[in-house]
Protein backbone atom coordinates (compact mmCIF):
# COMPACT_ATOMS: atom_id res chain seq x y z
CA UNK A 1 0.00 0.00 0.00
CA UNK A 2 1.39 3.35 -1.04
CA UNK A 3 0.50 6.31 1.19
CA UNK A 4 0.18 9.48 -0.83
CA UNK A 5 0.24 13.10 0.30
CA UNK A 6 -3.54 13.33 0.11
CA UNK A 7 -3.80 10.39 2.52
CA UNK A 8 -1.77 12.25 5.13
CA UNK A 9 -4.09 15.26 4.83
CA UNK A 10 -7.14 13.02 5.13
CA UNK A 11 -5.71 11.22 8.16
CA UNK A 12 -5.12 14.55 9.87
CA UNK A 13 -8.66 15.69 9.06
CA UNK A 14 -10.16 12.42 10.31
CA UNK A 15 -8.24 12.49 13.58
CA UNK A 16 -9.01 16.17 14.22
CA UNK A 17 -12.74 15.74 13.57
CA UNK A 18 -12.85 12.55 15.66
CA UNK A 19 -11.14 14.22 18.61
CA UNK A 20 -13.41 17.25 18.29
CA UNK A 21 -16.53 15.07 18.35
CA UNK A 22 -15.33 13.21 21.41
CA UNK A 23 -14.64 16.46 23.23
CA UNK A 24 -18.02 17.84 22.14
CA UNK A 25 -19.87 14.79 23.51
CA UNK A 26 -17.51 14.22 26.46
CA UNK A 27 -19.14 12.53 29.48
CA UNK A 28 -16.33 12.06 31.99
CA UNK A 29 -16.77 10.06 35.21
CA UNK A 30 -20.05 8.25 34.55
CA UNK A 31 -19.15 4.54 34.90
CA UNK A 32 -19.27 2.61 38.15
CA UNK A 33 -15.73 1.25 37.60
CA UNK A 34 -14.25 4.75 37.37
CA UNK A 35 -13.14 4.82 41.01
CA UNK A 36 -11.12 1.64 40.56
CA UNK A 37 -9.82 2.71 37.16
CA UNK A 38 -8.71 6.07 38.60
CA UNK A 39 -7.42 5.02 42.01
CA UNK A 40 -5.26 2.13 40.75
CA UNK A 41 -2.73 4.17 38.70
CA UNK A 42 -2.96 6.89 41.36
CA UNK A 43 -1.93 4.35 43.98
CA UNK A 44 1.05 3.26 41.88
CA UNK A 45 2.51 6.76 41.91
CA UNK A 46 3.60 6.08 45.49
CA UNK A 47 3.28 2.31 46.01
CA UNK A 48 4.07 -0.89 44.17
CA UNK A 49 1.33 -3.14 42.75
CA UNK A 50 -0.21 -5.98 44.72
CA UNK A 51 -0.32 -8.80 42.21
CA UNK A 52 -2.82 -10.72 44.32
CA UNK A 53 -5.36 -8.20 43.03
CA UNK A 54 -6.92 -9.10 39.65
CA UNK A 55 -6.93 -5.48 38.54
CA UNK A 56 -3.25 -5.00 39.39
CA UNK A 57 -2.37 -7.98 37.20
CA UNK A 58 -3.71 -6.11 34.16
CA UNK A 59 -0.65 -3.88 34.02
CA UNK A 60 -1.16 -2.75 30.41
CA UNK A 61 -4.51 -1.33 31.49
CA UNK A 62 -3.43 0.83 34.41
CA UNK A 63 0.07 1.40 33.01
CA UNK A 64 -1.30 3.71 30.33
CA UNK A 65 -2.86 6.03 32.89
CA UNK A 66 0.14 5.78 35.20
CA UNK A 67 2.36 7.12 32.39
CA UNK A 68 -0.02 10.01 31.68
CA UNK A 69 -0.30 10.83 35.39
CA UNK A 70 3.48 10.97 35.50
CA UNK A 71 3.69 13.31 32.49
CA UNK A 72 0.66 15.57 32.95
CA UNK A 73 -0.13 15.24 36.64
CA UNK A 74 -3.31 13.90 38.20
CA UNK A 75 -6.44 15.48 36.72
CA UNK A 76 -9.63 14.69 34.85
CA UNK A 77 -7.90 15.62 31.58
CA UNK A 78 -4.85 13.39 32.11
CA UNK A 79 -7.07 10.47 33.13
CA UNK A 80 -9.26 10.56 30.03
CA UNK A 81 -6.62 11.67 27.52
CA UNK A 82 -5.29 8.14 26.68
CA UNK A 83 -8.72 6.81 25.77
CA UNK A 84 -9.65 10.02 23.95
CA UNK A 85 -6.53 9.60 21.80
CA UNK A 86 -7.13 5.89 21.24
CA UNK A 87 -10.74 6.45 20.30
CA UNK A 88 -9.83 9.29 17.92
CA UNK A 89 -7.19 7.10 16.27
CA UNK A 90 -9.53 4.16 15.62
CA UNK A 91 -10.90 5.85 12.44
CA UNK A 92 -7.29 6.13 11.26
CA UNK A 93 -6.93 2.35 11.57
CA UNK A 94 -10.15 2.03 9.58
CA UNK A 95 -8.84 4.36 6.87
CA UNK A 96 -5.54 2.47 6.50
CA UNK A 97 -7.32 -0.90 6.38
CA UNK A 98 -9.65 0.32 3.63
CA UNK A 99 -6.75 1.78 1.66
CA UNK A 100 -4.84 -1.47 2.03
CA UNK A 101 -7.59 -3.24 0.10
CA UNK A 102 -7.36 -0.89 -2.86
CA UNK A 103 -10.11 1.59 -2.13
CA UNK A 104 -9.50 5.16 -3.24
CA UNK A 105 -8.54 7.93 -0.83
CA UNK A 106 -11.95 9.50 -1.47
CA UNK A 107 -13.90 6.37 -0.53
CA UNK A 108 -11.59 5.66 2.41
CA UNK A 109 -12.33 9.16 3.72
CA UNK A 110 -16.09 8.65 3.45
CA UNK A 111 -15.97 5.28 5.21
CA UNK A 112 -13.68 6.58 7.98
CA UNK A 113 -15.90 9.61 8.68
CA UNK A 114 -18.94 7.32 8.84
CA UNK A 115 -16.99 5.14 11.27
CA UNK A 116 -15.78 8.11 13.35
CA UNK A 117 -19.36 9.33 13.79
CA UNK A 118 -20.79 5.93 14.76
CA UNK A 119 -22.76 6.38 18.01
CA UNK A 120 -21.09 3.57 19.96
CA UNK A 121 -17.63 4.73 18.89
CA UNK A 122 -18.40 8.21 20.23
CA UNK A 123 -20.19 6.82 23.28
CA UNK A 124 -17.19 4.76 24.41
CA UNK A 125 -14.68 7.41 23.36
CA UNK A 126 -16.22 9.98 25.70
CA UNK A 127 -15.84 8.00 28.91
CA UNK A 128 -13.29 5.60 30.45
CA UNK A 129 -13.95 2.04 29.28
CA UNK A 130 -11.06 -0.40 29.41
CA UNK A 131 -12.79 -2.27 26.55
CA UNK A 132 -11.61 0.55 24.28
CA UNK A 133 -7.97 -0.01 25.27
CA UNK A 134 -8.43 -3.74 24.71
CA UNK A 135 -9.99 -3.25 21.26
CA UNK A 136 -7.35 -0.70 20.25
CA UNK A 137 -4.58 -3.28 20.64
CA UNK A 138 -6.64 -5.99 18.89
CA UNK A 139 -7.34 -3.88 15.79
CA UNK A 140 -3.85 -2.43 15.76
CA UNK A 141 -2.74 -6.08 15.58
CA UNK A 142 -5.16 -6.61 12.67
CA UNK A 143 -3.77 -3.59 10.80
CA UNK A 144 -0.25 -4.88 11.41
CA UNK A 145 -1.30 -8.30 10.13
CA UNK A 146 -2.47 -6.69 6.88
CA UNK A 147 0.37 -4.20 6.35
CA UNK A 148 3.18 -6.71 6.86
CA UNK A 149 1.82 -9.58 4.78
CA UNK A 150 5.01 -9.54 2.67
CA UNK A 151 7.22 -9.56 5.78
CA UNK A 152 5.94 -12.61 7.67
CA UNK A 153 8.60 -12.49 10.39
CA UNK A 154 7.72 -8.91 11.37
CA UNK A 155 4.03 -9.67 10.95
CA UNK A 156 4.10 -12.64 13.32
CA UNK A 157 6.21 -10.88 15.97
CA UNK A 158 4.12 -7.69 15.98
CA UNK A 159 0.78 -9.50 16.08
CA UNK A 160 2.08 -11.63 18.96
CA UNK A 161 3.22 -8.57 20.93
CA UNK A 162 0.02 -6.59 20.37
CA UNK A 163 -2.28 -9.47 21.30
CA UNK A 164 -0.16 -10.03 24.41
CA UNK A 165 -0.78 -6.39 25.30
CA UNK A 166 -4.51 -6.93 24.71
CA UNK A 167 -4.40 -10.06 26.90
CA UNK A 168 -3.18 -8.03 29.87
CA UNK A 169 -6.06 -5.62 29.46
CA UNK A 170 -8.74 -8.34 29.18
CA UNK A 171 -8.55 -12.12 29.04
CA UNK A 172 -11.04 -11.98 26.17
CA UNK A 173 -7.98 -11.60 23.95
CA UNK A 174 -8.10 -15.41 23.66
CA UNK A 175 -11.30 -14.98 21.62
CA UNK A 176 -9.40 -12.91 19.10
CA UNK A 177 -6.45 -15.28 19.10
CA UNK A 178 -8.97 -17.77 17.69
CA UNK A 179 -9.93 -15.22 14.99
CA UNK A 180 -6.29 -14.67 14.02
CA UNK A 181 -5.65 -18.42 13.91
CA UNK A 182 -8.46 -18.65 11.32
CA UNK A 183 -6.66 -15.98 9.29
CA UNK A 184 -3.36 -17.84 9.60
CA UNK A 185 -4.91 -21.14 8.54
CA UNK A 186 -6.32 -19.35 5.51
CA UNK A 187 -2.85 -17.99 4.67
CA UNK A 188 -1.43 -21.48 5.04
CA UNK A 189 -4.03 -23.04 2.75
CA UNK A 190 -4.04 -20.30 0.09
CA UNK A 191 -0.46 -19.09 -0.01
CA UNK A 192 1.47 -21.85 1.78
CA UNK A 193 2.61 -19.12 4.19
CA UNK A 194 3.59 -20.54 7.57
CA UNK A 195 6.48 -18.34 8.77
CA UNK A 196 4.23 -15.66 10.25
CA UNK A 197 2.25 -18.24 12.22
CA UNK A 198 5.45 -19.72 13.62
CA UNK A 199 6.78 -16.30 14.65
CA UNK A 200 3.41 -15.41 16.16
CA UNK A 201 3.38 -18.63 18.16
CA UNK A 202 7.00 -18.28 19.33
CA UNK A 203 6.56 -14.60 20.26
CA UNK A 204 3.43 -15.38 22.26
CA UNK A 205 5.11 -18.35 23.94
CA UNK A 206 8.20 -16.36 24.93
CA UNK A 207 6.23 -13.36 26.25
CA UNK A 208 3.82 -15.47 28.30
CA UNK A 209 6.68 -17.64 29.60
CA UNK A 210 8.74 -14.63 30.70
CA UNK A 211 5.83 -12.94 32.45
CA UNK A 212 4.88 -16.31 33.93
CA UNK A 213 8.33 -16.60 35.52
CA UNK A 214 7.81 -13.10 36.94
CA UNK A 215 4.42 -14.15 38.37
CA UNK A 216 5.99 -17.20 40.02
CA UNK A 217 8.54 -14.94 41.67
CA UNK A 218 5.97 -12.35 42.76
CA UNK A 219 2.87 -14.43 43.50
CA UNK A 220 4.07 -18.02 43.58
CA UNK A 221 1.97 -19.36 40.69
CA UNK A 222 2.39 -19.26 36.90
CA UNK A 223 -1.12 -18.11 35.98
CA UNK A 224 -2.35 -15.82 38.78
CA UNK A 225 -5.06 -14.31 36.60
CA UNK A 226 -6.84 -17.67 36.64
CA UNK A 227 -6.88 -17.65 40.45
CA UNK A 228 -7.37 -13.96 41.12
CA UNK A 229 -10.11 -13.06 38.68
CA UNK A 230 -13.23 -10.94 38.68
CA UNK A 231 -16.25 -12.30 40.51
CA UNK A 232 -18.66 -14.52 38.63
CA UNK A 233 -22.37 -14.70 39.23
CA UNK A 234 -24.38 -17.95 39.12
CA UNK A 235 -27.43 -17.81 36.88
CA UNK A 236 -30.30 -20.28 37.42
CA UNK A 237 -31.02 -22.54 34.46
CA UNK A 238 -34.45 -20.99 33.91
CA UNK A 239 -32.83 -17.55 33.47
CA UNK A 240 -30.28 -18.55 30.84
CA UNK A 241 -32.42 -17.70 27.81
CA UNK A 242 -33.30 -14.32 29.30
CA UNK A 243 -29.59 -13.71 29.91
CA UNK A 244 -28.77 -14.46 26.28
CA UNK A 245 -31.16 -11.74 25.10
CA UNK A 246 -29.33 -8.93 26.93
CA UNK A 247 -26.55 -8.32 24.39
CA UNK A 248 -28.82 -8.47 21.31
CA UNK A 249 -31.07 -5.94 23.06
CA UNK A 250 -28.09 -3.65 23.68
CA UNK A 251 -27.10 -3.89 20.01
CA UNK A 252 -30.47 -3.41 18.33
CA UNK A 253 -32.42 -1.44 20.92
CA UNK A 254 -30.17 0.32 23.42
CA UNK A 255 -29.21 0.58 27.06
CA UNK A 256 -31.25 -0.20 30.13
CA UNK A 257 -31.77 3.55 30.71
CA UNK A 258 -33.64 3.72 27.39
CA UNK A 259 -30.98 5.44 25.33
CA UNK A 260 -29.44 4.15 22.12
CA UNK A 261 -25.96 2.61 22.01
CA UNK A 262 -25.19 1.50 18.44
CA UNK A 263 -27.81 3.74 16.86
CA UNK A 264 -28.82 2.56 13.39
CA UNK A 265 -25.42 1.05 12.54
CA UNK A 266 -26.57 -2.59 13.08
CA UNK A 267 -29.58 -1.92 10.84
CA UNK A 268 -27.36 -0.28 8.21
CA UNK A 269 -25.10 -3.34 8.38
CA UNK A 270 -27.95 -5.79 7.84
CA UNK A 271 -29.65 -3.69 5.16
CA UNK A 272 -26.53 -3.13 3.06
CA UNK A 273 -25.46 -6.75 3.58
CA UNK A 274 -28.81 -7.83 2.15
CA UNK A 275 -28.41 -5.48 -0.83
CA UNK A 276 -24.88 -6.74 -1.41
CA UNK A 277 -26.02 -10.38 -1.30
CA UNK A 278 -28.70 -9.63 -3.89
CA UNK A 279 -26.12 -7.95 -6.13
CA UNK A 280 -23.78 -10.89 -5.52
CA UNK A 281 -26.53 -13.29 -6.58
CA UNK A 282 -26.97 -11.23 -9.75
CA UNK A 283 -23.17 -11.36 -10.24
CA UNK A 284 -22.79 -7.58 -10.06
CA UNK A 285 -20.58 -7.57 -6.96
CA UNK A 286 -18.12 -9.85 -5.16
CA UNK A 287 -17.78 -11.03 -1.59
CA UNK A 288 -14.19 -9.88 -1.20
CA UNK A 289 -11.29 -10.60 1.11
CA UNK A 290 -12.04 -7.76 3.52
CA UNK A 291 -15.59 -9.09 3.97
CA UNK A 292 -14.01 -12.37 5.01
CA UNK A 293 -11.74 -10.65 7.51
CA UNK A 294 -14.33 -8.40 9.14
CA UNK A 295 -17.17 -10.86 9.63
CA UNK A 296 -15.33 -13.22 12.06
CA UNK A 297 -14.36 -10.29 14.28
CA UNK A 298 -17.88 -9.39 15.26
CA UNK A 299 -19.59 -12.75 14.79
CA UNK A 300 -17.12 -14.91 16.75
CA UNK A 301 -16.64 -12.37 19.53
CA UNK A 302 -20.40 -11.95 19.94
CA UNK A 303 -21.05 -15.71 20.02
CA UNK A 304 -18.32 -16.38 22.58
CA UNK A 305 -19.12 -13.35 24.72
CA UNK A 306 -22.82 -14.18 24.74
CA UNK A 307 -22.58 -17.92 25.35
CA UNK A 308 -19.15 -18.46 26.94
CA UNK A 309 -18.43 -15.21 28.76
CA UNK A 310 -16.50 -16.47 31.77
CA UNK A 311 -15.16 -19.42 33.73
CA UNK A 312 -15.68 -21.67 35.53
CA UNK A 313 -18.65 -23.31 33.83
CA UNK A 314 -20.73 -25.85 35.74
CA UNK A 315 -23.45 -28.21 34.62
CA UNK A 316 -25.96 -27.05 37.23
CA UNK A 317 -25.31 -23.32 37.01
CA UNK A 318 -24.36 -20.87 34.32
CA UNK A 319 -21.67 -18.42 35.38
CA UNK A 320 -21.50 -14.99 33.86
CA UNK A 321 -20.07 -11.60 34.64
CA UNK A 322 -22.71 -8.84 34.72
CA UNK A 323 -23.99 -7.95 31.27
CA UNK A 324 -22.48 -4.49 30.91
CA UNK A 325 -23.03 -2.57 27.67
CA UNK A 326 -19.39 -1.54 27.22
CA UNK A 327 -18.31 -5.20 26.94
CA UNK A 328 -19.73 -5.13 23.40
CA UNK A 329 -17.38 -2.38 22.23
CA UNK A 330 -14.88 -4.69 20.41
CA UNK A 331 -17.56 -5.57 17.85
CA UNK A 332 -18.24 -1.90 17.09
CA UNK A 333 -15.08 -1.52 14.99
CA UNK A 334 -15.76 -4.33 12.48
CA UNK A 335 -19.51 -3.67 12.38
CA UNK A 336 -19.18 0.06 11.66
CA UNK A 337 -16.32 -0.45 9.23
CA UNK A 338 -18.13 -3.25 7.42
CA UNK A 339 -21.33 -1.19 7.10
CA UNK A 340 -19.44 1.77 5.62
CA UNK A 341 -17.44 -0.48 3.30
CA UNK A 342 -20.53 -2.21 1.89
CA UNK A 343 -22.15 1.15 1.12
CA UNK A 344 -19.12 2.03 -1.02
CA UNK A 345 -19.15 -1.45 -2.60
CA UNK A 346 -22.75 -0.85 -3.68
CA UNK A 347 -21.89 2.65 -4.97
CA UNK A 348 -19.08 1.26 -7.09
CA UNK A 349 -21.18 -1.65 -8.35
CA UNK A 350 -24.12 0.56 -9.36
CA UNK A 351 -21.86 3.38 -10.57
CA UNK A 352 -23.46 6.14 -8.54
CA UNK A 353 -22.24 9.67 -9.15
CA UNK A 354 -19.73 11.09 -6.70
CA UNK A 355 -22.08 13.93 -5.70
CA UNK A 356 -24.76 11.42 -4.68
CA UNK A 357 -22.22 9.38 -2.72
CA UNK A 358 -21.13 12.48 -0.78
CA UNK A 359 -24.75 13.46 -0.10
CA UNK A 360 -25.73 10.00 1.18
CA UNK A 361 -22.69 9.69 3.42
CA UNK A 362 -23.32 13.16 4.85
CA UNK A 363 -26.89 12.10 5.59
CA UNK A 364 -25.74 8.89 7.30
CA UNK A 365 -23.14 10.82 9.32
CA UNK A 366 -25.81 13.28 10.49
CA UNK A 367 -28.01 10.34 11.51
CA UNK A 368 -25.09 8.87 13.43
CA UNK A 369 -24.47 12.16 15.24
CA UNK A 370 -28.14 12.48 16.21
CA UNK A 371 -27.97 9.05 17.84
CA UNK A 372 -24.57 9.83 19.40
CA UNK A 373 -26.16 12.91 20.96
CA UNK A 374 -28.91 10.74 22.45
CA UNK A 375 -26.48 8.06 23.67
CA UNK A 376 -24.26 10.52 25.52
CA UNK A 377 -26.94 12.94 26.76
CA UNK A 378 -27.41 11.41 30.25
CA UNK A 379 -23.68 11.50 30.89
CA UNK A 380 -23.32 15.04 29.58
CA UNK A 381 -26.17 16.35 31.74
CA UNK A 382 -24.72 14.56 34.75
CA UNK A 383 -21.30 16.15 34.16
CA UNK A 384 -22.83 19.57 33.52
CA UNK A 385 -24.60 19.36 36.89
CA UNK A 386 -21.43 18.16 38.60
CA UNK A 387 -19.25 20.95 37.20
CA UNK A 388 -21.89 23.55 38.10
CA UNK A 389 -21.90 22.22 41.65
CA UNK A 390 -18.12 22.37 41.79
CA UNK A 391 -18.14 26.03 40.69
CA UNK A 392 -20.75 26.88 43.33
CA UNK A 393 -18.89 24.99 46.04
CA UNK A 394 -15.66 26.82 45.25
CA UNK A 395 -17.49 30.14 45.30
CA UNK A 396 -19.23 29.46 48.63
CA UNK A 397 -16.13 27.86 50.25
CA UNK A 398 -17.99 25.76 52.86
CA UNK A 399 -16.00 24.09 55.67
CA UNK A 400 -17.37 20.66 54.68
CA UNK A 401 -19.17 19.14 51.70
CA UNK A 402 -21.38 16.10 52.22
CA UNK A 403 -22.21 13.83 49.30
CA UNK A 404 -22.82 10.25 48.32
CA UNK A 405 -19.50 8.39 48.59
CA UNK A 406 -18.98 7.69 44.85
CA UNK A 407 -19.33 11.39 44.00
CA UNK A 408 -17.37 12.36 47.09
CA UNK A 409 -14.38 10.37 45.84
CA UNK A 410 -14.05 12.50 42.70
CA UNK A 411 -14.76 15.74 44.53
CA UNK A 412 -11.95 14.94 46.94
CA UNK A 413 -9.43 13.46 44.48
CA UNK A 414 -10.09 15.56 41.37
CA UNK A 415 -12.33 18.63 41.49
CA UNK A 416 -11.65 20.04 44.97
CA UNK A 417 -8.20 18.61 45.60
CA UNK A 418 -6.50 22.02 45.31
CA UNK A 419 -8.84 23.70 47.80
CA UNK A 420 -9.06 23.66 51.60
CA UNK A 421 -12.63 22.37 51.47
CA UNK A 422 -13.12 19.07 53.29
CA UNK A 423 -15.17 16.43 51.50
CA UNK A 424 -16.86 14.21 54.04
CA UNK A 425 -17.19 10.69 52.67
CA UNK A 426 -19.52 8.45 54.63
CA UNK A 427 -18.01 4.93 54.52
CA UNK A 428 -19.72 1.57 54.10
CA UNK A 429 -23.31 2.71 53.61
CA UNK A 430 -25.26 2.94 50.36
CA UNK A 431 -29.04 3.08 50.70
CA UNK A 432 -30.79 6.44 51.09
CA UNK A 433 -32.41 5.37 54.36
CA UNK A 434 -28.96 4.61 55.78
CA UNK A 435 -27.80 8.07 54.72
CA UNK A 436 -30.83 9.61 56.40
CA UNK A 437 -30.05 7.80 59.66
CA UNK A 438 -26.41 8.84 59.45
CA UNK A 439 -27.37 12.48 58.88
CA UNK A 440 -29.68 12.53 61.90
CA UNK A 441 -27.02 11.03 64.13
CA UNK A 442 -24.15 13.25 62.95
CA UNK A 443 -25.86 16.52 62.07
CA UNK A 444 -25.09 18.03 65.47
CA UNK A 445 -21.34 17.57 64.90
CA UNK A 446 -21.29 19.31 61.51
CA UNK A 447 -20.16 22.94 61.40
CA UNK A 448 -22.53 25.66 60.30
CA UNK A 449 -22.52 26.37 56.53
CA UNK A 450 -21.81 22.72 55.68
CA UNK A 451 -23.03 21.97 52.15
CA UNK A 452 -25.05 18.89 51.31
CA UNK A 453 -25.33 17.50 47.76
CA UNK A 454 -28.75 15.91 47.53
CA UNK A 455 -30.57 13.86 44.87
CA UNK A 456 -27.33 13.17 43.01
CA UNK A 457 -26.66 9.44 42.93
CA UNK A 458 -23.79 7.26 41.83
CA UNK A 459 -22.59 6.66 38.28
CA UNK A 460 -24.96 7.19 35.37
CA UNK A 461 -24.75 3.69 33.92
CA UNK A 462 -25.74 0.93 36.33
CA UNK A 463 -26.00 3.64 38.96
CA UNK A 464 -27.22 3.14 42.48
CA UNK A 465 -30.25 5.40 42.13
CA UNK A 466 -31.38 4.78 45.68
CA UNK A 467 -27.93 5.59 47.05
CA UNK A 468 -26.86 8.71 48.87
CA UNK A 469 -28.87 11.65 50.10
CA UNK A 470 -31.98 10.99 48.01
CA UNK A 471 -34.53 13.20 49.73
CA UNK A 472 -37.50 11.63 47.95
CA UNK A 473 -36.58 8.33 49.63
CA UNK A 474 -36.12 9.84 53.10
CA UNK A 475 -38.85 9.19 55.66
CA UNK A 476 -38.85 12.91 56.36
CA UNK A 477 -38.91 14.62 52.96
CA UNK A 478 -37.48 17.95 54.16
CA UNK A 479 -34.27 18.85 55.98
CA UNK A 480 -35.29 20.82 59.05
CA UNK A 481 -32.02 22.58 59.77
CA UNK A 482 -30.97 23.00 56.15
CA UNK A 483 -31.76 25.64 53.55
CA UNK A 484 -32.09 24.88 49.83
CA UNK A 485 -29.52 26.93 47.91
CA UNK A 486 -29.81 25.79 44.32
CA UNK A 487 -31.31 23.14 42.06
CA UNK A 488 -29.73 21.82 38.86
CA UNK A 489 -30.84 20.07 35.67
CA UNK A 490 -33.15 17.12 36.18
CA UNK A 491 -31.60 13.69 35.55
CA UNK A 492 -34.25 12.30 33.21
CA UNK A 493 -32.52 8.93 32.90
CA UNK A 494 -32.95 8.24 36.62
CA UNK A 495 -35.97 6.19 37.71
CA UNK A 496 -36.41 8.80 40.45
CA UNK A 497 -36.24 11.70 37.97
CA UNK A 498 -33.80 13.32 40.38
CA UNK A 499 -33.37 17.07 40.58
CA UNK A 500 -29.87 17.49 42.03
CA UNK A 501 -29.56 20.26 44.59
CA UNK A 502 -27.24 21.72 47.18
CA UNK A 503 -28.43 22.51 50.70
CA UNK A 504 -26.60 24.53 53.36
CA UNK A 505 -26.69 23.82 57.09
CA UNK A 506 -28.30 26.83 58.79
CA UNK A 507 -27.95 26.16 62.51
CA UNK A 508 -27.88 29.81 63.55
CA UNK A 509 -31.26 30.75 62.08
CA UNK A 510 -32.74 27.51 63.39
CA UNK A 511 -31.64 28.38 66.92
Amino acid sequence: MKIEKIDLYFLLIIFSLSFLLRMLFFQGFVLCDDIQEFSTPLHFLTSRPDFHDAFHLRFILWGTNWIFFKIFGVSEFSFFLPTLLMSSSMPLLAYLIIRKFGYSSFHSLLISLFFASSPFEIMIGTLRANDLIFAWFVYLAFLTFLLFEKKPEIQGIMVGILLWFAFYVKLWAVYFILVFLIFYVRLLLRKKEYKSLIYFFLTSLVLHALIGIFWVKEVGIFFPFLKYHSATYPIPNNKIFELWTVYPTYIFKGSFISTTLFGLVPYFLLAFLLVKLVLFWKKKIKIDELDFYLFPFYFIFFMLLNFLPDTPLKFDQYYSVPRIFRYLYPISFPMSLHAGKMIVDIFISLKFKKEFQIFLFLFLIVVNLVYACEATLPGRIYREDLLSMVEDIKRIEPPIVLSESWIGFFLERVYLKDTKIIVKIVPNIFDAKEYESWLKENEKDLPDKTLLIANFGSCVHYGCYNCGFQLSLFKEKTLEKWKLLKEYKKLEYSPLKQVPAIWILNKESYQ
